[in-house]
């Protein structure tokens, strides 16, 4: 495999589960969020260069294709590699392995680098560094912009300590518990889920309050947003069990 491939093999536990014994959406983001956290410091583009200069990796736009959700008790190779990069922003690629090398989930992001006091995007954040750019078949595209036009309020979620990070704000797997919050048990006893693009387009923070909307059905369309200022949309697809 290419060397600048990635790859943490994992057993699924008992706690990053649902009903169904399949693994949560918010622990698939976190597998890929620790993986590229790993290559991050391979790539000499981790803490030291980012959290230790007041600068911090966000995400953008993240685009997932679901085969299935690996179950508890299995054991998956969960894989990411960098694709292409500008001064501005670097994307990268995922997969989630079983045993036999089945791809069961694919995705690809977006990320820069903001400064800490401005919270603008730093350019050219590690000073000319071109990572590496690796490749593989069936690719997903790079994420693209979520429309949203007019939902119904589902609930409001006041952001408390438990919810933020190491940056001080909602971490990006947060968002997708609010997102899988948005619908009810019996929804996800019928319903399950191939794809999902999210924009993130504004921090959350300590004490906040996020309003959820949705919009949709099969094809659903998630907004959060704080004073009527969207801060992530998030499309959704889903097919009947």
């Amino acid at each position: 495999m290419d060397k600048n491939v990635y790859i943490i093999n994992k057993e699924i536990t008992s706690v990053e589960v649902d009903f169904n014994l399949d693994t949560k959406l918010s622990n698939i983001f976190l597998f890929f969020q620790e993986v590229s956290s790993i290559q991050s410091e391979v790539f000499h583009i981790g803490k030291a260069d980012t959290l230790d200069k007041d600068l911090h990796w966000v995400i953008t736009r993240f685009n997932v294709e679901i085969s299935r959700l690996p179950k508890y008790g299995e054991h998956i190779k969960v894989v990411t590699y960098p694709g292409t990069s500008n001064v501005l922003f670097f994307n990268r690629h995922f997969r989630i392995l079983d045993e036999k090398d089945n791809v069961l989930v694919k995705a690809c992001s977006v990320w820069c680098v903001i400064e800490d006091k401005t919270h603008m995007v730093k350019k050219d954040p590690f000073n000319g560094l071109v990572l590496p750019v690796s490749k593989m078949e069936d690719e997903l595209p790079l994420p693209g912009k979520v429309e949203y036009k007019e939902g119904k309020l589902i609930y409001k979620k006041t952001i408390r300590y438990s919810d933020i990070d190491l940056n001080s704000h909602l971490n990006n797997t947060r968002y997708i518990e609010l997102i899988q919050d948005a619908f009810d048990l019996d929804f996800y006893k019928t319903h399950k889920l191939t794809n999902l693009t999210i924009n993130y387009l504004a921090e959350l923070k300590l004490g906040d309050e996020v309003s959820i909307y949705l919009e949709g059905d099969n094809k659903v369309t998630v907004r959060g947003s704080k004073d009527n200022k969207d801060h992530f949309l998030c499309c959704l697809e889903f097919i009947n069990k």
